[in-house]
């Protein structure tokens, strides 16, 4: 069976579509600081598939990185650079933490 790739931009759409904010350029900026899910450079384009997005928020899940976001329309889950929401205690915070800050 052939493997199945998303542009960063259907992979953001599918990242939401299972509960967690993320946009294309949130996943570019992970990806730049190694720490998104695995994605292929074919022709220019970075590719990620199902698997490899399913298998990140997992991880993600497990270490209790993320929050979902759902079940509820918080507008404010959803960091400035696209990265999904994450709590840490009883504060929220963003994932990527960015340089600096």
């Amino acid at each position: 069976m052939a493997r199945k790739y998303r542009t960063r931009p259907l992979a953001a759409e599918f990242i939401t579509s299972i509960g967690v904010d993320m946009s294309a350029q949130g996943l570019a900026d992970l990806a730049h600081q190694g720490r998104g899910p695995s994605y292929a450079i074919i022709n220019g384009r970075a590719l990620y598939t199902e698997d490899d997005l399913n298998a990140w928020i997992e991880q993600l899940a497990a270490s209790g990185r993320i929050v979902r976001n759902s079940a509820t329309n918080d507008p404010g889950s959803r960091s400035g650079n696209g990265a999904p929401a994450v709590q840490k205690g009883n504060r929220r915070s963003r994932l990527p933490q960015q340089a600096g800050a």
